[in-house]
């Protein structure tokens, strides 16, 4: 019996993120950004995920600031384009300070063409110095060698 806890518990688990990931737009109207942080955190469903990100970004939540540096600080292949394009986004528009680093690392040439490209958008947005010159960087780096969208530039 001490395995049962713990199926109930995941189910009921399942349950709510189905639950919450239905009316997914009630939550965004309602503002309910402690919702949207958890679904993005914790739904296994990428696009369910996807959406929570968006709309957090959208509303621009200070409280998710370490949600999207998690994202971004994420390795290689361990978190979605989309997610990153969206952390980067969301990070410029929080004007977070601390992603300029991780934002930096999102510019390899080893990353999707999109996590590129919303990276050096959201380093631009940042607009230090520092930022500026990555960007630069980048860019000269890219004219040599265009990137071109690929099938990890896809959901």
């Amino acid at each position: 019996m001490a395995g049962f806890p713990s199926l109930r518990g995941r189910l009921e688990r399942r349950l709510k993120i189905t639950l919450a990931g239905s009316d997914l737009e009630a939550l965004v109207r309602k503002r309910d950004r402690r919702r949207l942080r958890w679904l993005g955190k914790t739904s296994p469903d990428p696009i369910l995920r996807f959406r929570a990100l968006r709309a957090l970004s959208e509303l621009i939540d200070p409280q998710s600031e370490d949600l999207f540096l998690s994202i971004v600080h994420a390795p290689a292949g361990e978190v979605t384009a989309i997610e990153l394009s969206i952390a980067a986004q969301a990070l410029a528009r929080l004007v977070s300070r601390q992603a300029a680093s991780p934002l930096v690392r999102l510019l390899e040439p080893s990353r999707p063409t999109a996590v590129n490209l919303a990276a050096a958008r959201a380093l631009a947005s940042l607009g230090s110095a520092n930022d500026w010159a990555a960007v630069r960087r980048w860019v000269k780096r890219s004219s040599q060698h265009p990137p071109f969208p690929d099938g990890r530039d896809l959901l």
